[in-house]
């Protein structure tokens, strides 16, 4: 007897960098019913600069100056190690061959709120939406999956370390052991979805936070990919509640301030 296989439409929600298309190599080579991926990106000239005039704006200019001293530090201590070690997890290679594969539609956006933007995905007929962005993903767009279904991630263990840089807080608050990756339905809050899976990463010699990061990431698309290949198969895909959301839980970009603790605190990681 033929096993039953229901092949959803699913749209990709990613960003510009590196790690989220290894996100979109993964989930092509994974089988996965893609029908489009919606590029986003915020960025000026690549770098950030609505989100630094946002953090202007907001009052903060002295810890974005921190932020900015402490990327710089961090750069100097770290860069040239960290570019040795993403071949291994980020094969830019494989990762442009997988993305060559695929004939899918491709659009490109500087939000996906924009109504134009809605529009291409709402003619997309998606079922899931498949997320891995820096950006935000709002209502309007989430309800436009047929299936309800809006599958986020993280590299950190939510509720706990939410927001930016969780490997990094996890081990500046002496927690290595929650350096992790979490994979959740995106709602309304940053992080806080309803858990699908959840698993620690071992830490090695020789990894940085991150570099921990991109372990985390990784992980979580090969944990996507499996669910939504079990999701076609009939499977139901996991959503665990959380009891409660520690509301001091989502984390800045560190300062030069914070790494140089960070380096005082521990030698173990980078």
């Amino acid at each position: 007897m033929t096993e039953a296989v229901l092949r959803h439409r699913i749209v990709i929600l990613t960003g510009p960098a590196i790690w989220h298309r290894n996100s979109c190599a993964t989930w092509i080579r994974a089988g996965l019913n893609i029908v489009g991926i919606c590029y986003c990106d915020q960025r000026t000239f690549r770098l950030p600069l609505r989100a630094a005039w946002k953090s202007l704006r907001t009052g903060a200019p002295w810890r974005l100056f921190g932020q900015i001293l402490g990327r710089a530090y961090y750069e100097v201590c770290n860069g040239r190690k960290d570019r040795a070690i993403a071949e291994r997890i980020l094969n830019l290679r494989r990762i442009e061959e997988a993305l060559k594969s695929w004939n899918g539609a491709v659009y490109h956006t500087s939000d996906y709120s924009r109504p134009e933007t809605i529009a291409w995905l709402a003619s997309l007929r998606p079922d899931v939406f498949l997320v891995h962005t820096p950006y935000w993903v709002g209502k309007k767009v989430r309800d436009l999956a047929a299936k309800g279904i809006t599958i986020g991630g993280h590299p950190g263990l939510t509720p706990w370390y939410r927001g930016s840089y969780s490997p990094f807080w996890a081990i500046y608050r002496g927690h290595a052991e929650d350096v992790g990756a979490s994979v959740f339905w995106l709602s309304g809050r940053v992080d806080a979805g309803d858990l699908v899976v959840q698993e620690r990463i071992a830490i090695e010699d020789g990894d940085s936070h991150v570099t921990l990061g991109w372990k985390g990431m990784s992980r979580i698309a090969e944990i996507q990919a499996r669910v939504l290949d079990d999701f076609d198969h009939g499977v139901p895909i996991p959503r665990r509640p959380h009891r409660e959301i520690p509301p001091d839980s989502v984390y800045p970009v560190p300062t030069l301030l914070d790494y140089l603790r960070y380096r005082r605190r521990q030698k173990r990681v980078r």
